[in-house]
């Protein structure tokens, strides 16, 4: 799907290489959730998909494979 090329994009740009199935599906299920969420507080449709997309790159970007080079 298009969520899925998204996500491994993501990866690619973030740590030069692709999700394992379960981090791809833990990003699934992360957007998911946070589209019901925002979908909960009443956001506006127009920007669900951009603030759920920010959140899951704020997630990235402060995890220790982003924050720390091994």
């Amino acid at each position: 799907t298009d969520e899925t090329g998204r996500v491994a994009a993501a990866y690619q740009i973030a740590w030069n290489r692709t999700p394992t199935s379960d981090e791809a599906q833990e990003c699934a299920d992360f957007l998911k959730q946070y589209r019901d969420k925002l979908v909960g507080l009443k956001t506006p449709s127009d920007q669900v998909e951009r603030k759920a997309w920010s959140a899951l790159a704020r997630v990235m970007m402060s995890s220790n494979e982003f924050v720390f080079v091994d």
